[in-house]
């Protein structure tokens, strides 16, 4: 109740996360969705009267934005003749696992394993071929044959920067963490979902789908209309510092957008 009473700048954050588990049941094309953002649209429409009344909205800086976007629902995909579809996550995991038995016994095991990435445990042997790098290897390559799969990388391929340069493999590098990462990252083709959910949608690939996600601004320092410039979420806390005139955090990698000059 005290925001906005003195000379020094208030932030107030808020996280509708309503809508975030809506989209993942119904999908983002569903009624429920559309519904929702219709209500969504009159509680904020509510909130910023209310903040006109107590602050003024010449003194205040609105954000909107999201943490990531969503696919549509795989079976639309098959719908509409598009490649796509709900892969069973847990025959892939069963499958990689009989693979690896077949090959190395209990040499190696899947400690984790993910819709975007394996994690490896491995049994230290004195059998004669035990090798950690020809099992990554192996697990990297039988995804690879899977043609629902896109690309499947090693940690070593992240290591030594062993990647393609392409578009895809930027996004996927910037996610890359030396003591969290997988041992075998992969990621599945545009439309196709691996999950163990017989239903719903979901996020986290580096198609675009996932990525593309709103970022609206509204303020006196704002300059008004659409602009087409490349940005991001990152972008916010760059922007944010600019309008109360101070440095940006140490860790901000992104730009101050659209201030009024």
């Amino acid at each position: 109740n005290a925001m906005g009473e003195d000379g020094i700048p208030d932030l107030l954050t808020i996280n509708l996360s309503t809508n975030d588990y809506v989209g993942h049941w119904f999908g983002p094309d569903s009624p429920e969705v559309l519904e929702l953002s219709v209500v969504t649209d009159k509680l904020l429409a509510d909130f910023f009267r209310k903040i006109d009344k107590q602050v003024g909205l010449k003194n205040t800086l609105i954000v909107l934005s999201a943490d990531h976007g969503v696919m549509p629902m795989p079976e639309e995909y098959v719908k509409s003749g598009i490649p796509g579809g709900r892969l069973p996550f847990a025959e892939w995991k069963k499958g990689l696992e009989e693979a690896m038995m077949e090959e190395f016994g209990d040499s190696a095991e899947i400690a984790s394993m993910t819709d975007q990435g394996v994690y490896l445990k491995f049994n230290p042997t004195e059998k004669e071929g035990y090798d950690e790098d020809s099992m990554v290897m192996f697990v990297r390559n039988w995804l690879r044959e899977k043609p629902e799969v896109y690309a499947a990388y090693s940690a070593w391929e992240f290591k030594e920067q062993k990647l393609p340069n392409t578009s895809i493999t930027k996004v996927i590098e910037n996610s890359y963490h030396p003591q969290r990462s997988p041992d075998v990252h992969f990621f599945t083709r545009p439309g196709y979902l691996l999950t163990s959910f017989g239903s719903g949608a979901s996020h986290g690939s580096a198609w675009i789908y996932d990525r593309a996600v709103p970022l609206l601004m509204a303020g006196r320092w704002i300059e008004p209309g659409k602009h087409m410039d490349e940005c991001g979420p990152k972008d916010i806390a760059a922007t944010v510092c600019a309008v109360w005139g101070i440095v940006p955090p140490s860790g901000s990698v992104g730009r101050a957008l659209a201030i009024k000059k």
